[in-house]
């Protein structure tokens, strides 16, 4: 599965990067919505989660895949946020959603 390479995230404000951030966290989406609340995500996505959360700019994004994990559901999900993180949980709930 082909994870993200950057940890700098972009800088917010434009359409074009949140759709370009939407697209690069894209195989962490597709992987959290197949996944059942409370099932062991891969070793990929562990080391991948763990190494984004240590980049202040993308720690509280890491938060949510490991919260939905942990089967939390739920708007308050998105609680403090950012644009580009706003849009990127998001998706992961509309996909977890759909996925069902």
């Amino acid at each position: 599965m082909p994870w993200p390479t950057s940890s700098a995230p972009p800088p917010e404000g434009s359409e074009s990067v949140i759709a370009r951030s939407l697209q690069a966290w894209e195989p962490v989406i597709a992987d959290i919505a197949t996944r059942q609340a409370g099932q062991q995500p891969p070793p990929e996505l562990r080391w991948f989660l763990a190494e984004q959360a240590k980049n202040p700019d993308w720690s509280a994004l890491v938060a949510v895949p490991r919260r939905i994990l942990a089967g939390e559901r739920g708007e308050t999900l998105l609680d403090g946020l950012d644009p580009i993180d706003t849009v990127i949980a998001r998706e992961t709930l509309a996909r977890l959603n759909r996925d069902r």
